[in-house]
């Protein structure tokens, strides 16, 4: 059997048609929820304008979603119809090699396309059916285990819908290490660098850069705390050495997909410190070559950090719950579900941080 929802579908590269989709009744351990708000991301946005080697389509996007469950399988414990729930659109099996070793975003068993819909929409493992741009979305069993959370009265669904991408900071945070007092070089101000920023103070780091080559986006990350540089303007690594004692970021996180931001992270980065790469590369700059001497000669340690796993997940949503980050100046826009694509439009020139789509 299935169920009918309207949905934004991204029909081919830069077409989203609304119109109606179908939806499997639940299996054992899910849950069916109603759409009540899920934001933009620049995954969504790379699926739409360039093309996604997993979300290809026929698709319909959206991960970062807070929703109403509307129906559980009887076999479902803790949860019922009403209750608010800020979800992941993937998790892991838990049992393969990798979960075992708490390398959770490195699942054996995910992402792998397993079926498709009557409307010729891809059913991947682990992942929820359909995308956060519908009305109604099936939660697979191990998203309910893994990948949602139950929220409380006191944090909006605007807000709890940066709790899964603050869940990947932060897991970015613990794979680079992050400690008090440690100066930290963010190279990218958009809703991730901010992101990092605002998670940065939270863990007490000390001396924040951000360089960004937007002048309102450095602004703002500048309101909210950050020492900004324009590269355009002057030397990042040396702007960032004359405020460190001439050593440079304990920590880099690169959050441009772009060479020169590479080049900015070898060149600011101290001895002995830590460059993560937040952001994925495209195919035409992931071939990008550095001087691995340096990374030789001056003990660098150089991190990749793709996604949330469930630990991550959990802090973040503790974290907003709690009032200790702040997310509300990141939100800038607010659309409806048949206006995904105008939110598209808005993230092509720069004109917004973090889009709002409600139901």
């Amino acid at each position: 059997m299935w169920m009918r929802s309207r949905a934004a579908v991204l029909t081919e590269l830069e077409k989203i048609e609304f119109k109606e989709i179908t939806i499997p009744d639940l299996e054992a351990g899910e849950v069916l929820i109603k759409l009540r708000a899920c934001a933009l991301c620049a995954t969504d946005y790379k699926a739409y304008s360039k093309g996604h080697k997993i979300l290809r389509p026929p698709v319909v996007l959206g991960h970062e979603i807070v929703g109403e469950v509307v129906e559980v399988a009887e076999d479902v414990e803790g949860l019922s119809k009403g209750d608010r729930l800020a979800i992941g659109g993937y998790a892991p099996c838990g049992g393969c090699y990798y979960c075992l070793r708490g390398q959770y975003t490195l699942c054996e068993n995910m992402f792998k396309p397993i079926g498709k819909s009557p409307d010729g929409l891809p059913i991947l493992e682990g992942m929820i059916f359909p995308g956060g741009f519908s009305e109604l979305i099936k939660l697979p069993e191990r998203v309910v285990k893994f990948s949602s959370v139950k929220l409380s009265a006191g944090i909006s669904d605007d807000e709890a819908t940066l709790i899964e991408p603050l869940a990947c900071v932060l897991k970015s945070m613990r794979l680079a290490e992050i400690t008090r007092s440690q100066n930290v070089l963010i190279i990218g101000g958009g809703p991730m660098g901010l992101l990092h920023l605002l998670a940065c103070k939270a863990s007490g780091c000390g001396k924040i850069f951000v360089s960004e080559i937007d002048e309102q986006r450095l602004g703002i990350a500048e309101d909210l705390g950050a020492l900004g540089v324009n590269p355009r303007e002057r030397g990042v690594a040396e702007y960032i050495k004359s405020h460190t004692g001439g050593r440079g970021a304990d920590v880099v996180f690169v959050d441009v997909p772009s060479i020169n931001a590479l080049s900015q992270a070898f060149s600011a980065v101290r001895k002995g410190g830590v460059i993560c790469l937040f952001a994925g590369f495209p195919p035409r700059e992931a071939g990008a070559s550095v001087d691995v001497n340096l990374i030789h000669y001056f003990d660098l340690r150089v991190v990749g950090s793709f996604g949330y796993d469930p630990v991550s997940f959990a802090e973040s949503a503790g974290l907003l719950e709690a009032g200790r980050i702040d997310v509300k100046p990141l939100i800038t826009h607010r659309i409806r579900l048949d206006e995904v694509d105008e939110g598209f439009r808005l993230m092509a020139e720069k004109a917004a941080l973090k889009i709002i789509v409600r139901a």
